[in-house]
C-alpha cells in the first residue's frame, strides 16, 4: 500500500485536529475562556455529550483518517473481483481547502466507486479520479477497514 493513495484521508484528519485545537487552545491562552472544573455527575456527562457531538458532526473526516492510517499500518489490503456501476464525484470536507493561483480557493474532490459483486453493491472512496469504465469487470484493491480505493485491473 502507497501512502500517496491514502494521504489527502489522513492529511484531512490532521487539518481538522489542528484546526480544532488551535481554536481551543487560542480560546484559552487568550484568556476568553476560563475553565475551573467541579467534578461531579453533571460536569464529566456535559464533556462526554460535547465530545460525542464533535465525533458525530465531524465523524466521517475521522472515521476514514484512521481507518485508512489502520489499514496502512497494519497493511490490511483485500483484492476481489467486481463490475464496475458508476464513479461519482463528491465533495471533501472544508478541511481539505487549497489556495490557487489568483487566491481562488477550492475544496478536495474524492470519487465514490460503485461496485457489484454476487448482486450486492459496494462503495469505495478514491482520492484520484479512476478511468474506468461502466459494465466492465475489474479485479479491485482497496482497504480492507477503509475501503479506500488502491488500485484496479481488468479482467477479460
Amino acid at each position: 500500500m502507497k501512502f500517496r493513495m491514502i494521504k489527502p484521508f489522513v492529511v484531512e484528519m490532521i487539518t481538522f485536529i489542528f484546526v480544532i485545537a488551535g481554536i481551543l487552545g487560542s480560546l484559552l491562552i487568550g484568556d476568553f475562556v476560563e475553565i475551573s472544573f467541579r467534578i461531579h455527575l453533571i460536569t464529566i456527562s456535559l464533556f462526554i455529550i460535547i465530545f460525542l457531538i464533535i465525533l458525530y458532526l465531524f465523524s466521517r473526516v475521522i472515521n476514514i483518517g484512521v481507518r485508512t492510517l489502520l489499514d496502512y499500518f497494519l497493511k490490511s489490503i483485500k483484492e476481489d473481483e467486481y463490475i464496475l456501476l458508476k464513479i461519482e464525484p463528491y465533495k471533501a470536507s472544508v478541511f481539505t481547502e487549497k489556495f490557487g493561483e489568483n487566491k481562488e480557493t477550492s475544496l478536495g474532490m474524492y470519487y465514490l466507486i460503485h461496485a457489484k459483486k454476487n448482486d450486492k453493491v459496494y462503495t469505495f472512496l478514491s482520492s484520484q479520479y479512476i478511468g474506468m469504465e461502466e459494465e466492465k469487470k475489474y479485479k479491485i484493491k482497496y482497504g480492507q477497514y477503509s475501503h479506500v480505493f488502491l488500485d484496479a485491473y481488468e479482467v477479460c
